[in-house]
């Protein structure tokens, strides 16, 4: 009903909002909202393990939790009305499928910690749970909310989701694409420090714009390349595994740089293998750029690159680059 939002308000107010670009939007792929309310749900069956079992409304709630989620039919509306007045959500427990209505408008005022509060308050009368009162949801919301620091929102639901790498969860990136930069840049992150490549194929089959795919404005090879070199020998021989898997996938691995003074000059992945200076990392440049050598793409490489490199005594470098 329209007094969650109030409630949430004061709830809330001084709680992280999660980026603004989570606003409940319709994404590539389908309903944003449906989405958004599914992946949270999601999280929150895998999250309320970590709760205080006394905060449960039964011992069972963990268990009947997840068979709802994947029973229970959700849609969305522009708006929602009950008795003549507005409302956030309208859930039938009577149903002989669990439904629950969405209000788009309703979404699109709460923040991430809102959010959830919305998605386990509409789920418990679905459980035969009176949450009237909300006697039960905002306990299990804060207390979630403190295991993770006081931060609940969608863009965390999908950062753990990539932590925990599963295939079948990563068609809820389907409306990926309401992201804003910083978002696509920690979502990238995730992908490469979780060892887990597959999700970064989930956004190319969305026909993510491959340019946009970037960590701090660097394209995403560049980056993997540079945290490759500056890796530790345990995180590198783990994480190599990583670039190997995306080669051929269409990433680029040459980009003009994007400030105006230099924007006629690429960013080249070989300028800086080249001028690595540690000579223990010098086989490490060798092995990485050979690797690169196997993507469809062709490098570039300029004389001025093998010269840097022998300047910086880095032989096993130029000695191929000198081949090419």
């Amino acid at each position: 009903m329209r007094r969650f939002v109030w409630i949430v308000l004061f709830f809330v107010s001084t709680s992280y909002a999660g980026p603004a670009s989570w606003d409940g939007q319709e994404g590539h792929g389908g309903d944003g909202v449906v989405a958004e309310f599914r992946l949270i749900l999601a999280d929150v069956v895998r999250e309320m393990r970590n709760v205080p079992a006394n905060l449960w409304p039964s011992e069972e709630y963990i268990q009947r939790l997840s068979a709802l989620s994947h029973e229970v039919q959700i849609e969305s509306r522009e708006e929602l009305f009950l008795n003549g007045r507005p409302v956030d959500a309208i859930n039938y427990p009577k149903n002989r499928i669990p439904l629950i209505h969405l209000s788009k408008k309703g979404w699109q005022v709460l923040n991430g910690l809102g959010r959830h509060l919305l998605v386990v308050h509409e789920t418990l009368p679905l459980l035969g749970v009176d949450d009237s009162t909300y006697g039960y949801s905002i306990p299990l919301i804060r207390s979630l909310s403190e295991l993770h620091g006081g931060h609940l929102d969608v863009y965390g639901s999908l950062v753990r989701m990539i932590e925990r790498c599963d295939p079948s969860e990563f068609n809820r990136l389907l409306y990926v694409q309401s992201l804003n930069e910083e978002s696509i840049s920690t979502l990238l992150e995730a992908s490469f420090n979780s060892n887990c490549a597959p999700v970064l194929k989930s956004l190319l089959c969305n026909e993510f714009d491959l340019k946009d795919l970037k960590v701090r404005g660097k394209p995403f090879i560049f980056y993997i390349v540079q945290k490759l070199v500056q890796s530790d020998k345990n995180s590198y021989e783990t994480k190599k595994e990583f670039l190997s898997k995306i080669l051929n996938w269409g990433l680029p691995l040459n980009e003009p740089a994007e400030i105006p003074e230099i924007s006629e000059r690429p960013i080249r992945i070989v300028r800086y293998l080249a001028s690595v200076t540690n000579a223990s990392l010098f086989d490490r440049t060798r092995e990485l750029y050979l690797t690169l050598k196997q993507d469809e793409q062709k490098l570039w490489i300029e004389e001025e690159d093998v010269r840097i490199s022998e300047k910086n005594l880095n032989y096993p470098l130029s000695f191929v680059l000198r081949q090419n």
